[in-house]
C-alpha cells in the first residue's frame, strides 16, 4: 500500500542520513499508530540526539520511559530514561516518582547507598536534587556494569551479579557455573576483568568469584 510504500522510503532515507528530521518524524507517527513500541522507543531515542536546543528533551525522555515501563515491560530502560531527565531537571515530579519506584528493585542496600537514601529524606530541595542525581548515576553504572558482564562472561553460565559500593570502591559480586573462565589460569582472567572494571568506575574495584551448581 502507499503508507507502506512510503514508509520504505523514510527508511531508506535514514539509511542515507541517519539524523534526517522529516524521515524521522514520519517513521515516529507511523509506528506509534501501529503501536509498535519497541521501534518507536528507538526512534525517539534517535530524535532526541536532533533536537535543537529549545525542543522538549525532558518530556522526550519521559515518553521513552513510558513505553519501556507500561508498553515494553523493560524496567531497566525506563530507568535510564529517567536518569537523563534528572540530568536535565533534577525536580522534575514525573522523574522522581518514576525513578523513585524503580530503583529498589536494581540497587543493592549496601551501606553507602542507605545513607545517601537516608540523607535524601530529611534533605533541602537543592540537596536532595543532588542526591537523587547521585544516586541515578550509581543505578546507571550498575546497569552499564552488569550489561557488560554479562556480554564479557557469555559463556561463564553467570547467574547473579551482586554490586556493592563504598565511597571510593565497588565490590562485585559474580556467581557463575563455571568460575574457572572467570578466574582463568593464574589468576590472569580475573585480574584483567578487575582493571577493565576499574577502567570504567574510575574506583577501586573488588571482586568475588562464587561457584553455583545450577545458574
Amino acid at each position: 500500500t502507499q503508507p507502506e510504500w512510503a514508509a520504505v522510503m523514510f527508511r531508506h532515507v535514514l539509511s542515507l542520513r541517519s539524523t534526517d528530521r522529516p524521515a524521522l518524524e514520519a517513521l515516529i507517527a507511523w509506528h506509534r499508530e501501529r503501536e509498535e513500541w519497541d521501534v518507536l522507543r528507538d526512534l525517539l531515542v534517535r530524535r532526541i540526539d536532533v533536537l535543537a536546543p529549545e525542543e522538549d528533551r525532558v518530556g522526550a525522555w519521559l515518553e521513552v520511559a513510558r513505553i519501556s515501563e507500561k508498553k515494553l515491560g523493560q524496567p531497566e530502560q525506563a530507568l535510564l530514561a529517567y536518569t537523563e531527565v534528572l540530568a536535565l531537571e533534577p525536580e522534575n515530579t514525573a522523574a522522581v516518582e518514576g525513578f523513585s519506584s524503580l530503583e529498589s528493585s536494581f540497587t543493592e542496600p549496601t551501606q553507602h547507598v542507605r545513607k545517601m537514601k537516608a540523607e535524601l529524606q530529611r534533605a533541602e530541595p537543592g540537596r536532595a536534587a543532588e542526591i537523587r542525581l547521585a544516586l541515578a548515576k550509581l543505578l546507571e553504572e550498575d546497569l552499564f556494569i552488569r550489561k557488560y558482564l554479562k556480554k564479557r562472561l557469555s559463556q561463564a553460565g553467570i547467574s547473579r551479579i551482586v554490586i556493592q559500593r563504598a565511597v571510593s570502591k565497588v565490590t562485585v559480586n559474580i556467581s557463575t557455573a563455571r568460575p574457572g573462565l572467570v578466574i582463568g589460569r593464574r589468576g590472569q582472567q580475573v585480574d584483567q576483568l578487575r582493571d577493565e572494571l576499574q577502567h570504567i568506575t574510575k574506583k577501586e574495584v573488588f571482586l568475588n568469584i562464587d561457584e553455583v551448581k545450577k545458574p
